[in-house]
Parts: C-alpha cells; structure tokens; sequence
C-alpha cells in the first residue's frame, strides 16, 4: 500500500469497527441535533471528566432557547437581524444593510450587536413601496 494514497478504502483498515460505529453514532446525534431547535451540541470539557458541569451548561442552553421561543415575534420590541427578516419576509442581508445605512430610524445598538426596533420597522416597511 502506498503511504501517500489518500484513498479512504486504504484507510478504513486501521479504523476499530466497534469504534467507528460510536463516532459515526455521535456524528449523526451531533449532525441532528444541529437542525433541531430544542437542543445544542456542546463540546466536551478538555480537562477531566465534567459531565455534572456539562450538563448544568447543557440545560442552561436549553433554558434559555425555550425563554426565547415562549415570546412570540409579533411581541417583542426588540428583535435580532434573523427574527426581523422572519417577521418581515426580507432577506438577512439587505436588513442588515438597511440597519448600516446612517440615521436608520429603527436600529437599537447594543455594544457591537445591531437589534431592530419592531415599531419603528413596521412603519418603515409600511411608509416604502421598494426596498
């Protein structure tokens, strides 16, 4: 066998089977729940074993992603560039360059985070005929 292949065939002999099943495993749990909402892949801790501490971090996340989902859109005052182009059927970008715009009449900044003020949006997308 050549060492330079990077063929995966010539690889897969020194993979354990039993361990590679128990990657492949977690790469699918992890891949899934990236796309679901109720939860978040959180990486290990690098020194010792933290599983209490990971779990408290885990459920911390957890928590605070269902505070976020309980208040629906329509209700918040303020919301991120992602919630605005939901609630407003624009695209992320070009909220994003409207907020950049000078005298914006609707962005909230919070440190280096831009938030949209819902009221003041409403009645900048209802005052327009083209974006």
């Amino acid at each position: 066998m050549n060492a330079t292949t990077n063929d995966t065939r010539d690889n897969l002999q020194f993979i354990d089977p039993k361990r590679y099943e128990e990657h492949r495993r977690s790469w699918e749990k992890n891949i899934v729940s990236m796309f679901s909402r109720s939860s978040k892949i959180i990486a290990p801790c690098p020194i010792g074993n933290n599983e209490q501490g990971a779990r408290k971090e885990e459920s911390v996340v957890i928590k605070s992603e269902r505070v976020k989902e309980s208040i629906p859109i329509h209700l918040k005052a303020l919301l991120t560039i992602r919630e605005a182009a939901l609630y407003s059927n624009i695209g992320i970008n070009r909220i994003d360059s409207l907020l950049r715009s000078p005298n914006c009449p609707f962005v909230l900044f919070v440190g280096s985070k831009k938030l949209v003020k819902r009221k003041e949006f409403e009645q900048f997308i209802s005052n327009k005929l083209m974006i």
